[in-house]
């Protein structure tokens, strides 16, 4: 028997418009917690959340600010907790969108944005990120 995956059915979510919970304009984790009998009956094997981590949303949630939090807007990193515990009591595996190495203008670890490192003298920066036209 191979890997779980390659006969895996996965649900990609992007949790802000999946499902709103509690009225607020936007989907969170609640929603999808609401929702995991529906999905389990679709016959999916595991979801596959866009990011779920603070991010100042220039890039759509994909420029994390915070990867050890839940953007407050989706909930908390207890609902998280509770949406994996929900979701593999029905047999569901959970799966993140980890975003580790983005490439929006936003400042990394050394306060340099990762466009400066494209047009950087610096070698070392310059090879931190590879662009292609």
């Amino acid at each position: 028997m191979g890997p779980w995956w390659k006969g895996a059915v996965v649900y990609h979510i992007y949790v802000r418009s999946f499902f709103d919970s509690d009225g607020d304009g936007h989907g969170d984790l609640a929603g999808v917690m609401a929702k995991l009998d529906y999905l389990k009956s679709l016959g999916v094997d595991a979801i596959w959340l866009s990011p779920i981590h603070p991010s100042p949303n220039r890039d759509w949630g994909y420029d994390v600010s915070d990867y050890d939090d839940v953007h407050p807007d989706y909930g908390s990193v207890a609902d998280f907790q509770a949406l994996t515990q929900a979701a593999h009591a029905r047999g569901l595996k959970v799966l993140l969108d980890e975003v580790l190495s983005p490439s929006t203008p936003r400042p990394i670890a050394t306060g340099v944005t990762t466009s400066q490192t494209m047009t950087t003298s610096t070698p070392t920066m310059a090879r931190w990120k590879i662009s292609r036209p």
